[in-house]
């Protein structure tokens, strides 16, 4: 900044600073015809989480709205009470039943960090809706490894190198037969050439190393 006084003549630039808020909260619009209670979860303009006021609209009428989507562990009894909600259930937003529910569905709503009570409460860690559910679909769950070990991601990796070094020899063995029953002299005529080429594509498909040509 300039100061009084500098030597050297300096130009002052004011530089906005874009943060607005900490995004633990957004305004939603509630739609005509709602009845919004303090603390219901909700799915409104695309984020899940907490109403943090009653609001009633009538008809034709509509109304803004504070939704609470900090990511944080919350605690609630708007769930699907036919469910179990054990820890670490992935639980999504039922937009049929305005529920929590442990099926698949398109929103997801975040994990169970406290099992459902006797009073059918859960504890959960809210994944506020806009943000997609791609990364975990990208990772998956290591019950659906395709591989025999699913004990770790690791253990599954070394299971397919395992198989690959078991196919590359079985590869290199293949080849080496193939060689072996596969000649052709350096002055073979044009004839020999195409006989042993034959020869050749038909042992690699012996080898499995080759579709059947069609």
């Amino acid at each position: 900044m300039a100061i009084k006084g500098n030597p050297v003549p300096s130009t002052t630039y004011q530089q906005g600073y874009f943060k607005v808020a900490d995004g633990n909260s957004v305004r939603v619009v509630v739609p005509e015809n709602s009845n919004i209670q303090a603390g219901q979860i909700l799915l409104l303009d695309g984020f899940l989480g907490f109403a943090m006021q009653d609001v009633k609209t009538g008809a034709g009428e509509t109304a803004e709205a504070i939704l609470a989507i900090e990511v944080a562990e919350y605690e609630t009894d708007q769930i699907d009470a036919t469910k179990d909600f054990d820890k670490g259930d992935k639980i999504y937003w039922d937009a049929s039943t305005s529920k929590l529910t442990t099926d698949a569905k398109a929103v997801f709503a975040g994990v169970v960090t406290a099992a459902k009570d006797t009073n059918n409460v859960i504890w959960f860690v809210l994944w506020p809706g806009f943000v997609a559910d791609t990364s975990l679909e990208v990772i998956g769950e290591l019950g659906e490894l395709a591989t025999t070990d699913k004990t770790s991601i690791v253990d599954a990796v070394n299971e397919v190198n395992t198989n690959a070094d078991a196919a590359q020899a079985d590869a290199s063995t293949a080849l080496a037969r193939v060689a072996a029953n596969v000649t052709c002299a350096e002055d073979a005529t044009a004839e020999a050439v195409r006989t042993a080429l034959i020869a050749l594509l038909g042992a690699l498909e012996t080898a499995g190393l080759m579709a059947p040509v069609e």
